[in-house]
């Protein structure tokens, strides 16, 4: 699924440019970029994730780049883990 790929890598992007930000020691740009950032994950996870655990497509791909990129939520890790295995 491009989006899902798409949107994991932005979500991605914008929590390690905050994560530079920081250690240039920019605060201003490190607020911004987190929020986009914490923003970005979690319409991701309210866009693929659906309430079984269950990503979209329900491919090895998109577990292990959610999980990878640390994008799933943490109350629900054991869950998606589940779906991850089966």
């Amino acid at each position: 699924n491009k989006d899902l790929i798409a949107s994991a890598y932005l979500a991605w992007d914008l929590w390690a440019t905050a994560e530079m930000a920081r250690v240039l020691g920019k605060k201003e740009d490190q607020e911004r970029f987190g929020g986009l950032a914490a923003r970005a994950r979690e319409a991701y996870n309210a866009r693929f994730l659906d309430a079984e655990g269950r990503y979209a497509g329900d491919t090895q791909t998109a577990y292990a780049m959610s999980f990878g990129l640390g994008l799933v939520p943490e109350g629900r890790r054991a869950q998606v883990t589940q779906r991850f295995v089966e």
